[in-house]
């Protein structure tokens, strides 16, 4: 994910829970994962994000962080409004704050920024791995930025 240098604090509180949890579209996510993948560019790229339940289910805390020489840190809080759409409060040192709402598709779920400028997808493996790509929209076409394939650390173990 692009780099930049300082994590932000990530100071949100869950709203209205409903039926499932406010997480329930990243429920499968919740654990500690080591990450791996490329740049659009071919350039490698590794990763540690963590996903916890948080507020009794109410909603989902993550971090995400680079391994150097990777820069890019981020924390994010999934959950639902009271209406039950799924949603990302996502913060990071280049951006700030941005919102994002939830778009359940087969394998998983893809966040979508509120101004549609870029996109999350985290796709679910049977074999209990996780997916995440990042995309950039300009002009109505996706342009990819990176992939990652993550296994639960526990699993990742020697």
């Amino acid at each position: 994910m692009f780099g930049f240098v300082t994590f932000a604090a990530l100071l949100l509180t869950a709203g209205g829970q409903t039926e499932g949890g406010a997480g329930a579209g990243m429920q499968p996510a919740v654990g500690s994962w080591m990450c791996s993948g490329t740049f659009a560019s071919g350039t490698p790229i590794s990763a540690n994000a963590t996903f916890t339940s948080v507020a009794n289910g109410a909603a989902i805390v993550s971090t995400y962080d680079d391994v150097p020489p990777g820069q890019y840190h981020a924390a994010a809080l999934f959950g639902m409004t009271a209406k039950g759409a799924q949603i990302e409060s996502l913060i990071d040192a280049s951006s700030g704050q941005r919102s994002f709402h939830g778009v359940p598709v087969a394998g998983g779920i893809d966040y979508v920024n509120d101004d549609g400028s870029d996109r999350f997808a985290y796709r679910f493996g049977a074999d209990s791995t996780l997916d995440i790509e990042y995309v950039v929209i300009k002009a109505g076409m996706e342009h990819p930025v990176d992939s990652l394939h993550c296994v639960h650390k526990a699993s990742a173990a020697p």
